[in-house]
């Protein structure tokens, strides 16, 4: 009977040794770097996860101020067909309905010129203002307004203003505006306890910025966003690549 052959263990304990050992390395660094991208992976993808709720939550803060700016404003359109634009009444009355909506900073009745007849303000001065984008977009038959970002008065800070056209027999006569401030954003942002470069912005559908958060910079870049909702990486002006999450408020023209 045949025997089998002699292994000699001087030549091929080695090398297997070796081949072994080399495998076992190819395959513990195959395993560890698999392990590295599942692990970037989930964490990139948990960061999506956050942007994406911020987004929808903030979009939900936003659509809940503005409805309370719209309601707002048709209360003030109320005012005016009960009283009239020159009633010494009005300011006294936009007072107490601004103070029932602790969203809105202020309430103004102006007429087609921009001149404001009465303020909920008690130290805001009656009298010409220059031409605002609101007037000239109602003007041109819009029903209401959402202002870009700007200073509403100087010395102020940055907000926007809720529109809406008064019109008697389809003819503008008046504007009613609820102020919102830049502070309803950081209520939020507080809450949400975002990180120290997290960025927040309010963008009109036609991509104008209407507020943005913190109020001294933002790294967001502007432009409409699609609808309803969307995601991508952007870097921003001061080089930081930020996973830039949008949602649409239900309802309204702003993302």
């Amino acid at each position: 009977m045949a025997q089998p052959p002699e292994v000699d263990a001087t030549k091929n304990g080695p090398r297997w040794l070796a081949t072994s050992l080399g495998g076992f390395a190819l395959i513990a660094l195959g395993l560890f770097g698999a392990t590295t991208w599942i692990d970037r992976a989930t964490t990139l993808e948990k960061g999506w996860i956050e942007a994406e709720n911020t987004a929808a939550l903030l979009a939900a803060h936003a659509e809940r101020a503005l409805r309370v700016a719209e309601i707002s404003t048709a209360r003030v359109a109320a005012m005016v067909e009960a009283i009239g634009f020159d009633d010494s009444r009005a300011p006294a009355i936009l007072a107490r309905l601004a103070a029932e909506a602790p969203e809105i900073n202020a309430l103004e009745l102006l007429d087609v010129s921009g001149r404001v007849l009465a303020s909920s303000l008690p130290q805001r001065s009656t009298g010409d203002d220059p031409p605002s984008e609101a007037l000239m977009a109602l003007q041109a038959g819009a029903k209401s307004h959402i202002s870009a970002l700007g200073f509403e008065r100087p010395g102020e800070l940055r907000g926007f203003t809720w529109s809406r056209a008064l019109r008697e027999e389809g003819v503008l006569v008046g504007l009613a505006e609820a102020t919102l401030h830049a502070e309803f954003f950081a209520g939020a942002a507080t809450d949400l306890r975002l990180g120290p470069d997290a960025r927040l912005a309010l963008l009109r559908d036609d991509g104008a910025l209407v507020l943005r958060w913190p109020p001294e910079g933002s790294a967001t870049a502007e432009g409409p966003r699609p609808r309803p909702a969307g995601r991508q990486l952007e870097s921003g002006a001061d080089g930081i690549t930020r996973l830039v999450a949008w949602h649409g408020a239900p309802g309204m023209p702003v993302t």
